[in-house]
Order: C-alpha cells, then structure tokens, then sequence
C-alpha cells in the first residue's frame, strides 16, 4: 500500500509539473484548431487499428484460448484489453521494455507459455515489419516502378514462403526432443 501511495504522488507530482509548462497554452490553441469531423475520423481509425490488433492476437493464441475455455465471447474482449496495456506500455516506458508485458500478461491472465508468448510477439513483429517495408516500396520518393515492384515481388514472395516453409515442417517438434539444436530451431519454427 505505501509503493501504490507513492508511486500515485510521484506520478501526480510529474504530471502537475508538466501542466506547469507555459507552452500548453500553444497546444491548447493548436487543438483548438483541428477540425471536428477529421479528429472523429482519426478516432475511429484508431478504434479500427487497435480492434484489427486484438483479432490478430486472438487468432494467433486462438487453440489456446478455446482449450482453456476462456474463450466463451469474452476471450476477443480479454485479447482487447490486452492488446491495449501492452501498446501503452510499449510507448510509455523507454527503449521499448514494454514489449516485455506481452508475454507477462499472457501468462498471467492465459496461462500462456512465456516461450510461446516471446516467439509470438516476434512472429507479430516479423508480420509488422512486412508492412512496413511494403508501405516504404510504395511510397518511397524517387523510386523507380519497376523497383517498387521488385520490392512488393520479394517481400510478397517472403511473406508467403516463410509461413509456407514453418506450416510444411510443423511436425519436426516432435521429432527433435532430444536437445539438438534443430529441436530448438523446431520449437521456434
């Protein structure tokens, strides 16, 4: 109770002393600015990205979810929420030490695995990464189209393969218990 306490005045302390800051009165008019109808556009776009996020959770640990039969509506919810803790923790602490709440609050409110929790979270950064370099093929300034198809070949080509090539060898898991190193590339995979 005295760590609550004293984390709630630290954080109360840090906040008025960043409203103390006289330059909130030029973010405040700068707001004041912004068009009604746009600023509810970025909010449900942001509702969308973040619904988007929870349903790729939630079928990545979609067999886990329905074995443990938490999975009863509630399961896309619970996904939600924590997809939620996990975003702003990545962007409120530093060096991104948030990213290690992901398989923390797996564990803790799934009773998912810490290892299939951590090799998920770069499989879904793996898929992010993906994106992003697509988006960059296509909107990188000067490039010539017949690059930025090369680009969208070779990074459509990995995104294809890599599942592709894991999905083929899914049953080598079972066949390297013996702690070979292959056995671990297995799990992994």
């Amino acid at each position: 109770v005295a760590l609550r306490g004293l984390a709630v005045a630290i954080s109360i302390a840090l906040l008025w002393w960043v409203l103390a800051d006289a330059r909130w009165q030029g973010v405040g008019a700068r707001l004041g600015q912004i068009d009604v109808a746009a600023l509810f556009g970025v909010a449900v776009l942001f509702a969308a990205s973040y619904a988007m996020r929870g349903a790729r959770i939630h079928s990545e640990f979609r067999d886990e979810l329905a074995g443990s039969g938490s999975d009863r509506g509630r399961g896309y919810l619970r996904i939600l929420r924590l997809t939620l803790v996990h975003n702003a923790l990545v962007n409120l602490l530093p060096f991104r030490s948030g990213e290690a709440a992901f398989p923390v609050l797996l564990s803790r409110w799934f009773g998912i695995g810490t290892g299939r929790a951590i090799v998920s979270l770069l499989w879904l950064r793996a898929q992010d990464a993906t994106v992003v370099l697509a988006l960059a093929a296509l909107v990188w300034p000067g490039l010539p189209l017949v690059w930025r198809v090369v680009a969208l070949a070779v990074i459509g080509g990995g995104a294809w393969l890599v599942p592709t090539w894991a999905r083929r060898h899914r049953g080598d898991v079972k066949a390297g218990a013996d702690g070979h190193p292959s056995s671990k590339l297995a799990r992994l995979r």
